[in-house]
């Protein structure tokens, strides 16, 4: 058996490693990890029309019950506004991640402050406060 084909099928990718270094971080401190769908505007989507991505550095997460927001710490495979980020493929995939929620707060909102900024409110909590969020130019929903 050839010995890099046997290291290629050990070896853990970048994103698992990354995603697991997350995992632990977020257990032992508490942060809340956002992974982005975003999806085509519209038909001519990359075809006739050259879309981007502008996401706001003042996205937050704003818990029910009334306590401080989650900022956001770091964001991976986007630039934050000023730029902007083209799209190169018509599906588009980001990771936010933000500070800790309060311990006592079941539901969040998703709130990015700007005009057209994204919003997504009653976010149910789970255990692990790892989300994936679907964006449309309609629509942002939780995906299970």
């Amino acid at each position: 058996m050839d010995t890099n084909t046997e290291i290629q099928k050990k070896a853990p990718s970048i994103i698992e490693q990354f995603e697991n270094m997350l995992s632990k971080q977020t257990a032992e401190e508490g942060q809340v990890i956002i992974h982005c769908i975003h999806h085509p505007c519209f038909a001519g989507c990359l075809v006739s029309h050259h879309c981007s991505i502008c996401v706001d550095g003042n996205i937050i997460l704003i818990p029910n019950i009334g306590e401080a927001n989650a900022t956001l710490l770091y964001a991976e495979n986007i630039l934050l506004q000023p730029a902007s980020n083209p799209k190169t493929e018509l599906i588009s995939k980001f990771t936010l991640v933000f500070s800790a929620l309060p311990k006592n707060c079941k539901t969040f909102s998703f709130v990015e402050p700007c005009a057209r900024g994204w919003e997504l409110h009653n976010i149910k909590r789970n255990s692990t406060d790892v989300y994936t969020i679907s964006i449309t130019k309609s629509s942002l929903k939780v995906v299970l």
